[in-house]
């Protein structure tokens, strides 16, 4: 979690709303105002990452299914949540529909919802469990406990929305065909908490001496547990150099595009220019957003060992070379590869 919060991606925003939406939902039981707060995170989600962010009114409806709480839907303070959730979320659609038209209905709705739920838009291929793998790695090495987590959840009446929370957002994303490994983000707050609420079960269970091995078991863990996070979020030597590189592009003007795809945000971050892919070049970015004529594109920013799919497509002449990262000026582009 913590590395892909160091991301700056959009996932991280969108799991700090689901949770606000399942704590204010679990306080809604007792304070009926709570479903005001749980409406409008709902739409924050929303309108935080577009038909991903489903999946917290989704969580919502399926736990008030579980908690056997389907009578909260007559109170006014779940109605008015319902009309905060429709407003905000519909409004912002209706402003996009109506600025862009078509485009953004064929963009948003049919490229980034349709289209990603039921084929494979960057033909990487992944099969049915592949976050099974991606969660095995993200979650090293508490995932050990998650069969203990997942019975003691059971258990515990008041664990109902964070096993839901755990388990929903898994299958979903597994049944859509194109995927991401930061896909699953939102599943680890819930999964640390039943971990946690696990130990705790497990530790109180035991008599001492017992105690005293137990205590000495999760503080192996935790001590790993920080090695992972140190391993996984000690900055990464190549791109601090690309950003250095990007920060010297940005004086220059007009629209650059990089090799391989990975570089892409970090060059748009630090860069602050157009970025364009190549159908060739960078065949897993192109899209209407992204896809340029060949001579538009006026720098490259691209890895030493790419330098021959780069010249395949275009005569470059290097400006700046900075330990395998390369920053060079587009003199010409080569017939376009049908």
């Amino acid at each position: 979690f913590v590395f892909n919060a160091r991301q700056g991606t959009t996932d991280v925003a969108l799991t700090f709303f689901i949770l606000v939406a399942s704590y204010s939902y679990l306080r809604s039981e007792t304070e009926p105002r709570f479903w005001l707060l749980t409406g409008l995170a709902c739409s924050l989600a929303v309108l935080t990452k577009g038909a991903a962010g489903i999946i917290s009114p989704a969580i919502i409806v399926l736990s008030l299914v579980f908690d056997r709480r389907l009578k909260d839907i007559q109170l006014r303070e779940f109605r008015t949540g319902v009309i905060l959730f429709i407003a905000f979320t519909a409004s912002w659609h209706l402003v996009l529909i109506l600025l862009h038209g078509r485009t953004f209905v064929d963009e948003y709705f049919f490229r980034h919802v349709l289209q990603r739920s039921t084929a494979d838009l960057h033909s990487y291929h992944y099969g049915p469990f592949f976050y099974l793998g991606v969660f095995w790695e993200f979650v090293w090495p508490w995932v050990l406990f998650a069969p203990v987590s997942i019975f003691a959840a059971f258990r515990r009446n008041e664990s109902r929305i964070l096993l839901i929370l755990a388990l929903f957002p898994l299958l979903l994303f597994s049944a859509a065909t194109t995927k991401f490994q930061w896909y699953v983000v939102p599943v680890l707050p819930a999964y640390a908490i039943l971990t946690a609420l696990a130990i705790e079960d497990l530790y109180n269970w035991f008599e001492s001496p017992l105690k005293a091995i137990a205590g000495l078991v999760v503080g192996a863990f935790v001590l790993t547990g920080w090695v992972e996070v140190v391993r996984y979020c000690k900055p990464d030597p190549q791109f601090e150099i690309i950003a250095e590189v990007s920060k010297k592009a940005s004086k220059d003007r007009g629209a650059i595009s990089t090799c391989p795809e990975s570089l892409e945000m970090t060059v748009l971050y630090y860069s602050d220019r157009k970025l364009c892919a190549d159908p060739v070049v960078s065949p897993l970015s192109v899209g209407s957003s992204t896809k340029c004529e060949a001579s538009e594109i006026r720098d490259f920013i691209y890895l030493e060992q790419k330098a021959e799919t780069v010249t395949s497509r275009f005569l470059i002449q290097p400006q700046l070379e900075e330990f395998g990262v390369v920053y060079a000026r587009v003199t010409g582009s080569k017939d376009w590869i049908q």
